[in-house]
């Protein structure tokens, strides 16, 4: 379950809000009734490229830590 990998895997919280909201609208789009009526499909698309952006941003804070340390 995709919720499951988020909480037991990810630790960033702004990987984890960002990726939570986004299952959580993608959920929507299953159901006849809309628990988040006032977001669409541009919403989970932002949601999408905010995880990529901050996992992105991540990995390349590490690479540069990791390169760089301190003597």
């Amino acid at each position: 379950m995709l919720m499951q990998c988020i909480n037991q895997y990810i630790t960033d919280t702004n990987i984890k809000e960002c990726a939570t909201r986004a299952v959580w609208l993608g959920n929507d789009e299953t159901h006849y009734q809309r628990k988040w009526k006032d977001k669409d499909i541009g919403d989970l698309k932002l949601l999408i490229n905010l995880v990529i952006h901050w996992v992105v941003s991540n990995l390349m804070t590490q690479e540069y830590m990791q390169s760089m340390q301190r003597t």
